[in-house]
């Protein structure tokens, strides 16, 4: 399936500014610093994560990783004087890898087109600011739990993308979602997270609910548009477990929305804040508490922890 990419790119804002002065690198000129291979783009001030050695297969390499068995890929590198933002994952230049437990990429990143996959012990995927997604038909993520997409431009996912992930639990879904085909919006997430029958929660912060079906259920409506094979949890009572959290003032969108109101009828469609991190109004009455090593909330709203790298950890 082919997707309509943006025609021009646009990076994310960070801290500074990326365009290196007097770059005299040439597109295509790789580079490794702390362990990781990056090659030189057209645009000569940004680099993808390339293949380990000089555009060769994997052949074995496997990436340097902290004690937690994390990747954290940062937003930009610094090589030969010139500082470059990390803005894309080349094709299959995480792949093969045995170890690796979490994979972070950076707000700055752009396109992951089938750059990520065959990582048989990952649990976490937080895709950063990519807006451009593919992964192989079989993309090899047997234990994933989590997958993040934190883009800010409108999402351009492949059909058929993260296909087959048996163990995920969380998927955080973008705000926005690109033309595909020329088909509406709203289908933006066809026949991607098939067989997905543990998933637990479901984080849609898009104002305008996405298509979102399930088998069974709309077979036997009738309004299945895909003959029975949905994007979403290809188990027909993932909505009798799955919580899904959508922004503040949509929830009623969403509960007459044919791909979601099922989770609504089930007492599983909840709203939240979106935009940023919400703290307690008294610290004292409904504040974080920490109790026998859990952390909960004294008014019951969800709790999460993350690591200083932005790694969500419980």
């Amino acid at each position: 399936m082919k997707i309509k990419m943006k025609a021009s790119r646009i990076v994310a804002a960070v801290a500074g500014c990326f365009w290196a002065v007097g770059v005299s690198a040439q597109s295509g000129v790789t580079f490794k610093v702390d362990g990781v291979n990056y090659q030189v783009r057209e645009n000569v001030s940004e680099v993808v994560v390339a293949l380990p050695e000089n555009g060769m297969p994997q052949g074995g390499y496997q990436y340097p990783l902290d004690e937690d068995g994390a990747l954290v890929i940062p937003s930009s590198v610094e090589y030969g004087g010139n500082t470059y933002a990390v803005t894309g994952v080349a094709k299959d230049a995480i792949a093969g890898q045995a170890a690796m437990a979490r994979l972070v990429l950076p707000p700055t990143m752009v396109d992951v087109m089938d750059g990520v996959h065959d990582c048989p012990s990952l649990l976490y995927l937080d895709l950063g600011g990519a807006s451009e997604v593919s992964t192989p038909l079989d993309a090899a993520l047997p234990l994933l739990e989590e997958l993040r997409f934190g883009c800010q431009s409108p999402l351009a996912l492949r059909q058929g993308s993260f296909h087959e992930m048996p163990r995920l639990k969380v998927l955080r879904l973008p705000a926005q979602y690109a033309n595909v085909e020329d088909a509406p919006v709203y289908k933006a997430l066809w026949d991607s997270f098939q067989s997905t029958p543990v998933l637990e929660e479901i984080y849609c912060p898009a104002a305008t609910p996405p298509l979102c079906v399930f088998s069974l259920y709309y077979t036997d409506n009738g309004e299945s548009p895909y003959n029975g094979a949905g994007p979403i949890g290809i188990d027909d009572d993932v909505y009798n477990t799955c919580k899904v959290f959508v922004p503040v003032g949509t929830k009623y969108s969403y509960g007459v929305h044919r791909s979601w109101e099922a989770f609504d009828m089930m007492g599983n469609l909840f709203e939240m804040e979106f935009s940023g991190v919400s703290l307690p109004s008294d610290d004292a009455e409904d504040g974080i508490v920490v109790s026998q090593g859990a952390i909960f909330s004294r008014d019951g709203s969800p709790v999460e922890v993350f690591s200083m790298s932005g790694i969500r950890m419980a």
